[in-house]
């Protein structure tokens, strides 16, 4: 096909769920699969697949359809460094996606970085089911938890 031409809307529906498949296996069987070689919990599992691709993008989409300039950095930034970027890039607000609820010491050391780093200049708001335990916590940092991509395009709205 030339590269100059537009695919039929068929042909990029098709080519762009295959391409979220691969994207979402990939997240999810390499933890499961080196989980089990490992013989590891559940938990650990889940840690080793605290991937926040997808909620992170959807959350970036919605900033840029708000007319917000959306960076994303990628998963699993450290804290201390999403807020160097932050600074750096004058970012108006930081947006963050826990994707599992669970005990998970790297995490919590992440978002205290982060509230380190960035004191409470930048407003950051922080969605997905990980946040369901760590409600107090992200409280403590001055972080706003967003229950879902409707309440942040309101509140990007607002800002």
């Amino acid at each position: 096909h030339p590269v100059d031409q537009r695919l039929p809307t068929g042909q990029l529906a098709a080519l762009g769920l295959q391409h979220v498949l691969v994207m979402y296996a990939g997240a999810v069987a390499v933890p499961l699969i080196v989980g089990r070689a490992l013989k590891l919990s559940p938990e650990q599992v889940a840690a080793l697949g605290q991937r926040h691709e997808l909620g992170a993008m959807m959350a970036a989409a919605v900033a840029a359809a708000q007319g917000w300039r959306a960076v994303y950095l990628g998963p699993d930034l450290p804290g201390e460094e999403i807020g160097i970027a932050a600074a750096r890039l004058h970012a108006g607000a930081i947006g963050l996606s826990l994707v599992f609820p669970t005990e998970d010491a790297v995490i919590d050391r992440d978002l205290a970085d982060l509230a380190e780093a960035i004191g409470r200049s930048i407003p950051v708001y922080v969605g997905g089911e990980g946040t369901t335990q760590r409600g107090p916590q992200l409280a403590g940092h001055g972080f706003t938890v967003i229950p879902s991509l409707t309440d942040l395009g309101q509140r990007l709205a607002r800002t």
